[in-house]
């Protein structure tokens, strides 16, 4: 067994806390003064391009932007933001099968959703079946090693 020192599980804890509180002052905030303090990803944003003369210590703003894909929230497709198309479709589909259908399925089961969708990407890709994940780690992590052995490929 690890121990761990007691100065580093008491900072642990105190971050914890400050962090747990400040959340809830920041919601309780948020409702009272009817102010948004976070909002959805885009799925595009905007890159101010910055030089340095220094290695980086200090950074100096240009007139030239950016426009990228942002990969890094997960919302590359735009389904975060509200949109008059997909946020009533999904409002329906969680009050029909309830947000545990974005868990693993070992945690909520398999449903009929699961099941149709994987169904579709299958015949996309015209192939005989298919398995469809809701994050990338565990496919690349558990289930990619367990289906093939050292020098094979997927198709």
């Amino acid at each position: 067994m690890i121990k761990i020192p007691y100065l580093t599980a008491l900072s642990t804890y105190f971050s914890y806390g400050l962090l747990f509180v400040f959340g809830h002052f920041r919601d309780f905030f948020s409702i009272v003064l009817d102010v948004r303090f976070r909002s959805a990803p885009d799925v595009w944003f905007d890159v101010v391009q910055r030089y340095s003369n220094d290695n980086n210590k200090t950074l100096r703003r240009t007139s030239k932007v950016t426009r990228c894909l942002n990969l890094g929230s997960y919302n590359y497709l735009g389904f975060a933001a509200a949109d008059e198309y997909c946020t009533p479709r999904v409002i329906e589909t969680l009050k029909r099968f309830s947000p545990s259908t974005c868990s693993p399925r070992v945690d909520g089961g398999t449903t009929t959703l699961h099941n149709e969708l994987e169904e579709i990407v299958a015949n996309f890709v015209r192939k005989p079946a298919a398995i469809v994940f809701g994050m990338g780690h565990a496919t690349n992590c558990a289930t990619l090693p367990a289906l093939i052995g050292k020098g094979g490929l997927i198709n």
